[in-house]
Formats: structure tokens, C-alpha cells, sequence
């Protein structure tokens, strides 16, 4: 079973500072050639049965490779590998001899296989030793990926496994993450090759792609280890949202970024009770440091999204404000690998089995632990409204939000019919007080502009700020029916 983390290089400009940083010393190491050829049947037989067939160069000899779809998230790779050494680059699936395996292989070994990608790039290695004898391979790879005429960058580092624990080879990615512009990578050179491959087929032979089903929950588990893997399945996909937004950039990718970690820390205040030793309280608050350091960005992203809609219906051309809120954008130095390093962290510690325990199941916990949110989120409405204050809520909304993310991930415990009409409602309270706070935290933003020449600006800052101001009345009165409606319904726990 490989075992192997893939860590992207976010600047190549970086390729050298990477490979002379302690942490690689890769730079005095001789490049070796890698020329790899990934082979398929001409409707993609293998590739829908999970199979990935290789014949690689590397330096003088031929290497045949089959790789079966294991698990692959946050930027590890878990699957089956066996490798032949071949005489030449001819497609020939007898070559691997294992019974078992050749059996599997045995309704493909007569089809005729073409090339469907390749791959060119150096690579440069060396083995690993850790403080308590853990061994890993680390290889780093420039080179690019080839698809008929279409080629992608290849620039990243490769740590697998060679003794030790997942834990340990999580620790260690941790540690490149942190102190060099990298980013966990779930997507393999074949898998990246094979996307490009399908964005140049015609709609129509394109399979489409099934929807990744949540795992079905079971309320008699053990309440530490259901939720455990539920958080390990969070930061798998707070890393895969980091990794799209390291690509895109888009105030979506961003926004989807910030709303998996926000549903990762709702989570992780609710499984507080199972954890051992405050084990967790260190990523906890990394976590929110990082949240909250991203928060000029959120609130300007949403002053961007309200003008952009809205701009013309005041027969405005919204490109002056647009680049005045750009301008005012600040970003932390290497957020991502922090972001990463962070994740890493905290999956490796909860890999180590240690992190949560209790006696409950996961039912029990979650009727116990819900029961007691929706009384604070009671008293924390109720402190909102007496004390008219916007901080009070804001808190409230944070509240709801993480309320409502919870459910959402354990829903499945009960009847759809039960929890269905309870996330709607959380939905419509969320989304209005989302408003009332764009509207609460525009006047910082705007006011500033409106003071600035040209006087144009101060128009368009001025008709925003008046919109959203507008817009919060509105969804004041949505807010207090929806919150009605909230404390009428029914909860699944009870």
C-alpha cells in the first residue's frame, strides 16, 4: 500500500528557494529523468474500473506500474501499487505475474491500449529519518504534464511513507507547509492529466461525475470515534478548498474556503466535550486566528458582490468603487501554508486515536450537545435584543451558523422529515442575518471613501452604503419572522 503526500509549489519562482530550504536539502542532489506513459483503453475501460496503468523511464530502466483507486483526500494518497521492471515501453498487462492481480487484469489483458497522457519531468530524492526512527521518501518533481497538445505545469514535492505512521507523515507535511509556499495536492499527475483529457472530449462521451454520498451515520457508534472520522472528513475538505482557492483565487473559491473552515471549527467547539487533555485547544485557536485574520477580505468581497449586482440598477457603472475596495485588500504572508500547516497538525493528532474519548454514542452525544446549543442560541437571541448592540449580534449570528452547520453534518441521525424543516429555517435566519451584518459593516468601509476625490467615488460609496442600509430593514423583519417560526418547530432530538 503506498502511503504518500503531495505537496504543490503555489510560486514557481520558489522552485529553488524550495529545494535549498533544511527541510528539502534537495538542491546538490542530480536530477534524475522521469519520462512516463499512462495507457487506456479508447473508452477509457480502465480508468472507469479505477485502474491507472504506467510504463515509466527512470534514468536507464523501464518501470511498469498499476495503481487501483484507493482513498485520496486532503492531499493524501492511499492506494495499491506493484511495480515491474520491463525490458521496454510496450503496453502488456502480463507482466504482473501476481495471481490475484492477475486475475482483476484479466478481462482488459486483450484489449488493444493507446497512450492517453505522459509525463516529462526531473525528480530529485532523498530518504527522510525522524526523531523516533519514522522513515519517508522525499522526491521533488519539475516537469509538466502532456495531453495531445495541451500541456500542465508539474512542480511539487512528493513524501511517502516508508516507516512510521500516517500521523508522522502528516507531522512532517505540516512542517514543509509552514515554512515554504506549499499546498496539499488530492489530485495525482494521472488524475490531473486525465481532467484535461475530458475538458477536450466532446460533451457527450463524457461521463459525468458522481457525487461524492456522505457516509450514513449510525447512532450506536461510539460517539469519540464517529466523530473523529466526521472531523478528519472536514479538514480533508477544508484542504481541498484551500488547494481551489490557491488555483482560482475568486472571491467563490474564497468564500467556499472560509465557509469549510468555519464548518470545521463548528465541529470542533462541538466535540469539546470528548476531547482529552484540551488536546485540541492549540488548532482550535490557530484556526480562529487565521478566520479571523481573513476577515477584511470576507467583509470588502461582500461590499464587491452587493455593487457589482446592484450597480446598474442605479444606471452606475460600477468599475471606480470596485477598484477602490481592491485596493484596500491585505493579505497575511504565506496564509495558505499556514492554513495547511494548521490542518495537517490537527489531522495528524486526530489520527492518533487519542485526541477524543467517551462513553456515549454518537445519538446520545449529538440529543445532548444539540439540546444545549439551542438554549444558548435562545439566550444569545435574547441578549441581541435587549442589548440592541451589533457586536451582541454578530455573536448571535456566528452562533446560528455554527448551530446550523452541525445539524447539517448530523442530520442523518434522524428522519429526514424531522431535521428538514429545522435546516430551513437556520438556512433563512443565516442568510438574513448575513445581510443585516454587510450592512452593519459597510459604513467602515465606505465612509473613508466617501471623503476621498474624486467626487464620483463618494457618490457611488454613498449609493451603496444607502442600499445596504435599506436592505438591513428589510431583512430585520425577515429575521424576526423566521426567528418565530424557529422556536415554534420541532427539534429531531426531542
Amino acid at each position: 500500500m503506498e502511503r504518500e503526500l503531495k505537496l504543490q509549489v503555489l510560486q514557481g519562482e520558489a522552485w529553488e528557494t524550495v529545494l535549498s530550504h533544511p527541510l528539502v536539502d534537495l538542491a546538490t542532489v542530480a536530477p534524475r529523468p522521469m519520462h512516463a506513459l499512462y495507457f487506456d483503453t479508447s473508452d477509457r475501460r480502465l480508468q472507469r474500473a479505477g485502474i491507472a496503468y504506467r510504463l515509466r523511464r527512470e534514468g536507464e530502466q523501464w518501470v511498469a506500474t498499476l495503481k487501483f483507486a484507493g482513498a485520496a483526500g486532503g492531499g493524501l494518497h492511499q492506494r495499491p501499487e506493484w511495480n515491474v521492471a520491463v525490458a521496454e515501453p510496450q503496453a502488456d498487462l502480463g507482466v504482473f505475474s501476481d495471481p490475484e492481480l492477475a486475475e482483476i487484469l484479466r478481462p482488459y489483458r486483450d484489449l488493444p491500449l493507446t497512450v492517453v497522457l505522459e509525463t516529462v519531468f526531473e525528480r530529485r530524492e532523498r530518504r527522510l529519518t525522524g526523531v523516533g526512527g519514522e522513515q519517508w521518501l522525499l522526491a521533488a518533481d519539475r516537469g509538466e504534464i502532456r495531453v495531445r497538445e495541451e500541456v500542465l505545469p508539474i512542480l511539487e514535492l512528493e513524501l511517502e511513507l516508508v516507516t512510521g505512521t500516517v500521523a508522522s507523515l502528516l507531522e512532517r507535511g505540516a512542517a514543509l507547509c509552514e515554512a515554504l509556499p506549499l499546498c496539499p495536492e488530492s489530485q495525482s499527475k494521472f488524475q490531473r492529466g486525465i481532467a484535461l483529457q475530458l475538458a477536450q472530449l466532446p460533451t457527450s462521451s463524457v461521463q459525468t461525475r458522481q457525487e461524492i454520498q456522505t457516509p450514513k451515520l449510525h447512532g450506536r457508534e461510539d460517539a469519540a470515534d464517529a466523530l473523529r472520522g466526521i472531523l478528519i472528513g472536514e479538514i480533508q475538505e477544508s484542504l481541498t478548498a484551500l488547494r481551489v482557492d490557491t488555483r482560482d483565487g475568486s472571491r467563490t473559491s474564497f468564500h467556499d474556503l472560509r465557509r469549510a473552515v468555519r464548518q470545521l471549527r463548528a465541529l470542533l467547539r462541538f466535540c469539546k466535550p470528548l476531547e482529552v487533555d484540551a488536546g485540541l485547544k492549540k488548532p482550535r485557536q490557530e484556526l480562529a486566528t487565521w478566520f479571523h485574520q481573513q476577515s477584511g477580505r470576507r467583509d470588502r468581497d461582500a461590499l464587491l458582490d452587493h455593487w457589482q449586482s446592484h450597480a446598474p440598477e442605479f444606471q452606475l457603472a460600477p468599475g471606480l468603487l470596485t477598484e477602490a475596495l481592491l485596493k484596500s485588500d491585505t493579505e497575511t504572508p504565506n496564509s495558505a501554508g499556514t492554513l495547511a500547516a494548521t490542518l495537517l497538525r490537527l489531522w495528524a493528532q486526530l489520527e492518533g486515536a487519542t485526541a477524543l474519548s467517551g462513553r456515549l454514542s454518537l445519538r446520545e452525544f449529538a440529543e445532548q450537545q444539540l439540546a444545549q446549543m439551542d438554549r444558548k442560541l435562545r439566550r444569545a437571541h435574547i441578549d441581541a435584543v435587549s442589548a440592541e448592540d451589533r457586536a451582541e449580534f454578530h455573536r448571535l449570528r456566528i452562533q446560528i451558523k455554527n448551530f446550523r452547520y452541525v445539524l447539517q453534518r448530523l442530520a442523518g441521525l434522524w428522519p429526514a422529515k424531522d431535521s428538514k424543516g429545522m435546516m430551513k429555517l437556520l438556512g433563512h435566519l443565516q442568510e438574513s442575518s448575513g445581510l443585516i451584518r454587510d450592512a452593519q459593516m459597510s459604513a467602515s468601509h465606505l465612509q473613508p471613501l466617501g471623503h476621498e476625490a474624486p467626487s464620483e467615488l463618494a457618490l457611488h460609496a454613498g449609493v451603496l452604503w444607502g442600499y445596504l442600509v435599506a436592505r438591513m430593514q428589510r431583512e430585520e423583519k425577515k429575521f424576526r419572522k423566521s426567528w418565530n417560526r424557529f422556536l415554534e418547530a420541532s427539534r429531531p432530538w426531542d
